[in-house]
């Protein structure tokens, strides 16, 4: 039976299968699966407590039960840790794909972005100089009332 990785853990030793050797509950010669990873000095990895039924292993998994009890088929007959490098290498490498992908969306988003805030300050620029020609239109009108005043008194005083 292909045992994963455990699901808790960082650690790439795969699980372990037991059998319960305790009366209690009725759950003697019952099948499990663990994680054995321990505490290793020097690193911040803590035990991991993982456990799980082998029955409830297996409906998680998706495998036949039938399968299983028959013995391992002679392309099975491989090593379980084989079957855990090349599930786990594999299903990492379907998850570095999937980041891949994601990484060029966003990649694409950072460019239209960049690009959005070319524009927008360019807006910015172009609001500043229509607010400076508010003003000029402003001092346009001011200089304009003033030559027509200065012309209605030349007026005045020549009359």
């Amino acid at each position: 039976m292909p045992l994963t990785r455990c699901p808790k853990c960082p650690r790439l030793d795969p699980l372990v299968r037991c059998t319960t050797k305790r009366t209690e509950n009725g759950n003697f010669g019952r099948e499990f699966v663990n994680c054995e990873s321990k505490a290793q000095a020097g690193k911040a990895l803590k035990q991991c407590h993982f456990f799980m039924w082998l029955d409830e292993y297996i409906a998680a998994l998706g495998i036949c039960r039938d399968d299983m009890m028959t013995g391992a088929a002679p392309e099975q007959a491989v090593d379980s840790r084989a079957y855990v490098a090349t599930d786990t290498l594999a299903a990492e490498l379907k998850n570095m794909n999937a980041n891949l992908a994601e990484l060029k969306i966003m990649n694409a988003n950072l460019a239209e972005l960049k690009k959005m805030n070319a524009d927008l300050a360019e807006l910015k620029n172009m609001n500043a100089d229509l607010a400076e020609l508010k003003n000029m239109k402003k001092l346009f009108k001011v200089f304009y009332i003033s030559l027509i005043s200065i012309g209605v008194l030349f007026l005045m005083m020549n009359h």
